[in-house]
């Protein structure tokens, strides 16, 4: 590639060459530069023959080989002025421009080729000219300028060499004013006529082979990069190159040719961007794998050991910025899938506060949202709910319209949930009634109506919490069904409606599962009792226990029963189930509440010794103090009672 353009230095040789050509206007020589357009040189008293002119050519043809081209420079600059008419000045034309290209002296060239053309205009080296003056601009950063010369080639002289080198070149000027749209066109088109041009044009065969992997024609883009490697492996986009080779090995499962393509890239072009970007990819492949690489020597060590291979690209001062972000975000998405989400977030959001481009912000601060939201659920499904509330609340605004897309409403209602379950009602329900929008799905509505109603139930709030319940759509869900008709039997209760609890118990019975709910069967019970079904009442509580595989739901069954036979003066039925709960997991109140009642039941049945002794054990509970006061007072009386 040439040297790039400096602004400042040209601008300075052009007003010298400019003075230049008005020191020929005033020895009265043809001006080149200012000349009239059409106009044409003025006959002079040239020499009739053609040997000083050609012997000039030959002198600076002789220099130019010598690689002396300030002498060639000024002796081309004497044939041109001084035989406007010789056969070789077209040609010298030719070649001082390229002296003056290889020299960074872009105006001069610009200059000279423009002259040419209108000395010219219908010349067979017109075609190169044009050619020339398409790459001088590029040279000099206006694009727009080498788009118009090298389509003016293409139309005008689309069956010569250079019209068809113009294919490529017009496609590289509009790839850099990022119309990869059109410059895929001309590339294809390029490729058809003149498949060879690449071969001596590193840029443009990158370009051409980063279209093909864009398109995934993998084998083609392959051989030109490949090619690329082989016909200018000292060129800066070689590595680059070589690192899509092995993108390419990669994207056909040839995972082997992929790492060692990429340990190439690192070990023969350390310090660049290939390189770099070799790393990365070596690295992403560990954690996007769990295929065996057969690697005896440890001869892929960033496939190894990915974290550090990331850390030290960080670290590294000689890493390009944007690759150094990339290997960061990568970095981040590595701890997370090795279960570290604090340091991936933080490690993101130190990313966020750097001067990214915009697309690369939105797309790191997606995967940030992603990745706290996946940690918000982590800690969910591990029942954590104050982590869930602690993460959410430092999050909030930065998840705020993330959580309300429709797609995300799943996060944004576990979050509610934890609120819930750790006793935050209020913050739960604002939270639900944010989520509730009655034209998304219906099952998650559904779900924030029941929560509503749950909410309410515990602020004995019933009429409120029915009000939810009745809205909600049951005709699908067997399971909801279930739970609502629960909750509806359990307000019923509280209200001390017990037939309506009764009934609404027996629906939801209907819809359960094949695992029987306990805990609905003593509610079925209580209720029963409560209207004086005795009968019926034991006979849930039977079932309850005939049915439990849980030894509290065991418990809760006998002391159902034992209250129940104590209630109807059934002192030694009640005796055996209130002893049976010695043997099971009671609250700390259940169980007090027992071994008083073993003593009440103990006095009814004339066993003094029986009562006193469950007694001296309720004294010595630790669970309500008031407990210890009560045996006294009891122990007491049955020791007045025997007196």
């Amino acid at each position: 590639m040439k040297a790039s353009y400096n602004n400042s230095n040209h601008k300075g040789g052009k007003i010298l060459f400019s003075l230049y050509i008005l020191f020929l206007l005033y020895a009265n020589l043809s001006l080149l530069y200012a000349r009239p357009a059409g106009a044409t040189f003025q006959a002079q008293n040239y020499p009739q023959d053609n040997s000083e002119a050609l012997n000039l050519f030959e002198q600076a043809m002789g220099a130019l080989t010598e690689k002396r081209d300030e002498k060639a420079k000024k002796i081309l600059e004497e044939l041109i002025f001084n035989h406007p008419k010789s056969p070789q000045t077209p040609k010298s034309y030719l070649f001082l421009g390229d002296i003056y290209d290889k020299n960074n002296l872009f105006y001069e060239a610009e200059a000279i080729y423009c002259q040419f053309m209108k000395q010219y205009p219908k010349h067979h080296l017109l075609s190169e000219i044009l050619f020339r003056q398409g790459e001088i601009f590029l040279h000099m950063g206006e694009i727009k300028k080498s788009c118009k010369v090298f389509k003016q080639l293409i139309l005008e002289f689309p069956k010569t060499i250079y019209g068809q080198k113009a294919l490529f070149k017009y496609a590289d000027s509009l790839k850099k004013l990022n119309d990869e749209v059109t410059a895929r066109i001309y590339y294809l088109e390029g490729m058809k006529v003149l498949p060879d041009y690449i071969n001596s044009n590193p840029e443009t065969a990158f370009n051409v082979g980063c279209l093909y992997f864009r398109e995934g024609l993998l084998e083609k883009a392959l051989k030109v990069f490949s090619n690329l490697e082989k016909n200018s492996p000292n060129n800066t986009l070689t590595s680059q190159a070589l690192a899509f080779c092995g993108d390419i090995y990669k994207e056909q499962g040839k995972l082997q040719e992929a790492l060692q393509t990429y340990q190439k890239v690192i070990t023969n072009f350390p310090e660049t961007i290939g390189a770099q970007v070799s790393t990365i990819r070596m690295a992403d492949l560990s954690t996007e794998t769990n295929k065996k690489i057969k690697d005896p020597n440890y001869s892929f060590p960033a496939f190894h050991k990915p974290i550090l291979a990331y850390k030290n690209l960080i670290e590294k001062k000689s890493t390009e910025p944007s690759l150094a972000h990339l290997a960061e975000y990568k970095l981040a998405l590595d701890l997370q899938k090795n279960g570290k989400y604090r340091e991936a977030i933080t490690l993101l959001k130190s990313i966020l506060k750097k001067g990214l481009e915009k697309k690369i912000y939105h797309r790191i601060l997606s995967s940030l949202k992603e990745i706290i939201v996946t940690y918000l659920n982590y800690c969910y499904e591990k029942e954590d709910f104050f982590s869930v509330i602690k993460i959410y609340e430092k999050n909030k605004l930065l998840l705020a319209s993330f959580l309300q897309k429709p797609k995300n409403i799943s996060y944004f209602f576990n979050i509610a949930q934890s609120y819930q379950k750790k006793g935050f009602d209020e913050k739960a329900k604002d939270m639900y009634e944010k989520m509730f929008i009655p034209t998304i799905d219906s099952k998650f509505n559904n779900q924030i109506l029941f929560e509503l109603a749950h909410i309410h139930f515990h602020k004995q709030k019933y009429k409120k919490a029915l009000g939810y319940l009745q809205k909600i759509d049951t005709n699908a869900n067997r399971t909801l069904v279930f739970k609502v008709q629960k909750i509806t039997g359990d307000i019923h209760f509280q209200e001390k409606n017990f037939k309506k609890a009764v009934e609404a118990y027996k629906t939801a019975k209907k819809t359960e599962s094949e695992d029987i709910n306990i805990k609905l069967l003593l509610s079925i019970g209580e209720s029963l009792d409560k209207l004086k079904n005795t009968s019926e009442a034991m006979r849930y509580f039977k079932k309850a226990i005939n049915f439990a595989q849980k030894k509290e739901e065991l418990a809760q069954g006998h002391l159902k029963i034992a209250d129940l036979h104590y209630r109807h003066q059934n002192y030694a039925q009640a005796l055996v189930h209130y002893q049976e709960l010695q043997k099971l997991p009671l609250e700390p109140d259940d169980r007090d509440w027992a071994l008083f009642q073993i003593a009440n039941c103990s006095q009814k049945e004339k066993k003094s010794s029986e009562a006193t002794d469950s007694l001296e054990k309720l004294k010595s509970s630790h669970s309500d103090p008031i407990w210890a006061s009560i045996a006294d007072f009891k122990d007491f009386c049955i020791s007045l009672n025997q007196y």
